[in-house]
């Protein structure tokens, strides 16, 4: 599903029950939070959230074991937050820079 360039602040919660969802971008919005529905997302492996506002990620990430691939360049997390996400995923390639 791809969602890039209009103007979400959060990703909608329908979104996350759609039963066959295994892509999702939405690069290039304004979204600053991810509902913790996304934890419903069973067979999501790719997730882009590039160019946002988020400063991290719901703890419900971590039910996503199908996710190999997530993208959160240029987006609002710290060091520390960076780490945090990483530890809840600790099988997924992770794609991001840091803004201090």
């Amino acid at each position: 599903l791809n969602l890039d360039y209009n103007q979400f602040t959060s990703v909608p919660s329908v979104v996350f029950q759609m039963n066959s969802l295994d892509h999702l971008h939405m690069n290039k919005n304004q979204i600053d939070n991810v509902p913790k529905d996304i934890g419903g997302a069973k067979k999501l492996a790719c997730l882009k959230l590039n160019f946002n506002r988020l400063t991290g990620l719901p703890e419900e990430i971590r039910n996503l074991s199908t996710l190999k691939y997530i993208e959160l360049t240029d987006n609002k997390m710290t060091q520390i937050q960076k780490e945090h996400v990483a530890s809840l995923l600790p099988k997924c390639n992770f794609y991001f820079n840091i803004k201090e």
